[in-house]
């Protein structure tokens, strides 16, 4: 018969092994389209900021590696929004993620100028986000549509 203490550190063993692993369990993060900022305008084109609030219920933080999403406003494509570096995502919140989009009025028509200014419009937004996680470089599929807020900081 084996010694008590065996059991006794075969159980502390496994719990130790079930509470690592519970840590390592991954929530996937959601992301909606909070706001699009017209960074900058201009005779041939502009900039926008495409706002993403990525919701991390995670109890650790992870890193957004890159993103692109292909933006679409009132029907019209705009471009791809491309984040170029890193962003940190805090545990157990929303995290904030300014996406910039670079488009020239050539490429979106004069029609698109007004919708710039209109305050609300309709969108579309598809794309990946890449985050690091516990095990590795995990794709978030972002497929967004609704209705967002234009919001001019245009200085």
């Amino acid at each position: 018969m084996a010694p008590a203490w065996i059991g006794v550190s075969v159980a502390a063993l496994l719990g130790s092994a079930c509470a690592t692993a519970a840590r390592l369990a991954f929530s996937e993060p959601t992301v909606a389209v909070e706001e699009i900022r017209v960074e900058d305008l201009s005779l041939t084109g502009g900039t926008l900021g495409l706002v993403l609030a990525v919701e991390h219920a995670n109890p650790y933080s992870l890193r957004a590696l890159r993103t692109a999403v292909d933006l679409d406003l009132g029907g019209t494509r705009f471009g791809t929004a491309e984040l170029p570096g890193s962003v940190v995502l805090e545990p157990g919140g929303q995290t904030l993620v300014t996406v910039p989009l670079t488009f020239r009025w050539s490429g979106v028509g004069a029609a698109a100028r007004s919708l710039l200014g209109t305050g609300r419009v309709a969108y579309t937004a598809t794309g990946t986000m890449y985050v690091a996680g516990p095990l590795g470089e995990i794709p978030l599929a972002l497929q967004l549509a609704g209705e967002v807020t234009v919001t001019e900081v245009v200085r």
